[in-house]
């Protein structure tokens, strides 16, 4: 799926950026995502992946290095609404500490 193809949408609230994604999120949509990430800071992010039908792990490295940018601040990046089958990806790449099931 092109980036073009990813759709993110942002609203700031509750001191942190929301930043809701849908699509796939793939080694090519992973730049248009780190796009949006990297004009964002000052806060933590929450990413809901709610609409995400696919991660690789381009996408999932993408969010560890917007992590560790945000952690020099004192913010963090965190995951929600990751489905179980796209869980193991994070898993398998040592990324579990962004994902934040208990985060609205």
């Amino acid at each position: 799926m092109p980036a073009d193809h990813l759709f993110v949408n942002i609203t700031t609230a509750k001191g942190r950026h929301l930043v809701e994604v849908e699509g796939e999120l793939d080694y090519f949509s992973s730049a248009h995502l780190r796009r949006h990430l990297d004009g964002l800071d000052g806060r933590d992010i929450v990413l809901d992946l709610a609409a995400v039908s696919f991660v690789d792990a381009a996408a999932v490295g993408t969010m560890v290095s917007v992590d560790n940018r945000l952690s020099d601040d004192g913010h963090r990046l965190r995951v929600i609404n990751l489905d179980r089958p796209h869980r193991r990806i994070f898993q398998i790449g040592r990324a579990s500490h962004l994902l934040a099931p208990h985060l609205v």
